[in-house]
């Protein structure tokens, strides 16, 4: 999935590709397995959610500010 949570990891998974390649040796899938949304609804407020199938974790006035990291 095309999201700014994902581009560290393509990054490092295509540079190590591309060398890998170059190199002959062989190349790493690309394995995503966390995966989170915070949707800002403006004056509604905000929905948090966990997992591909996105699983509503939080909602509410800034439900991302209760996420701990």
């Amino acid at each position: 999935m095309m999201a700014c949570q994902h581009a560290i990891d393509m990054g490092r998974y295509a540079g190590h590709n591309v060398a890998a390649d170059l190199l002959g040796l062989p190349t790493m899938p690309y394995q995503q397995p966390f995966y989170v949304t915070c949707l800002d609804l403006g004056g509604a407020g905000a929905v948090y959610t966990e997992g591909w199938h996105r699983e509503v974790k939080l909602t509410g006035a800034d439900p991302a500010r209760s996420v701990v990291a």
